[in-house]
């Protein structure tokens, strides 16, 4: 596989609009984090635990949040997503073309919930606040030369970035969109074989992000 390469202009402004994005959703991920944390891991503080430390009194946490949300996530699993697929206005559509395009949705959001799509998703928003999922095409095994559609939820929602200017609630309005995610150093050098990989970034460019 080869990948396209672009100028050094091109690739300045792209590496602004990560930049810009992140800037401007950094709040957001902090608060992201901080909730995750406190909801599934500890509802104590440093600042808290040094305090308690000081008073000579023991650090005891109860965690509550995540019982509730546990709860929620159980009573979701045995929802289905309504599904309802219409045409365009004035366009006229057989009832079996609605009726296939429909199923076939319902069928994607199936094979999607078999590595706990919704799941995941609801998971992030109950317990962080929003989260991220992308739809993508890739070929149906190793194998085949047919290619299929693909629902997956993004690997972390705070590596997720959109145009700043984007106001509908599904981004589709932006000029722009990206997910950052982890690869491994050897598998980069393949892909970009004149890459530095002493030159690591460390987000510093980011306010220290």
């Amino acid at each position: 596989m080869t990948v396209k390469e672009v100028s050094k202009d091109e690739l300045d402004k792209l590496c602004k609009s990560v930049e810009t994005a992140y800037i401007y959703f950094k709040d957001n991920c902090q608060r992201f984090r901080d909730f995750k944390n406190y909801t599934f891991r500890e509802t104590l503080n440093e600042q808290q635990k040094g305090m308690l430390t000081s008073l000579n009194r023991p650090q005891l946490e109860f965690n509550l949040g995540a019982a509730s949300i546990s709860r929620k996530l159980g009573e979701f699993s045995m929802h289905e997503p309504e599904i309802c697929v219409s045409p365009s206005e004035g366009v006229p559509v057989n009832a079996e073309v609605i009726e296939t395009v429909e199923g076939n949705i319902r069928h994607k959001i199936h094979d999607a919930n078999k590595n706990s799509f919704s799941y995941e998703i609801y998971k992030d928003m109950l317990g962080g606040g929003f989260s991220a999922g992308k739809v993508r095409t890739d070929f149906q095994s190793p194998m085949s030369f047919n290619q299929d559609i693909f629902w997956e939820k993004c690997f972390d929602a705070t590596m997720v970035g959109f145009d700043p200017l984007a106001r509908a609630p599904h981004k589709g309005d932006g000029q722009f969109s990206f997910e950052m995610y982890p690869v491994i150093a050897e598998e980069l050098q393949i892909q970009f074989p004149r890459i530095e990989l002493s030159l690591k970034a460390d987000s510093t460019y980011i306010e220290s992000y």
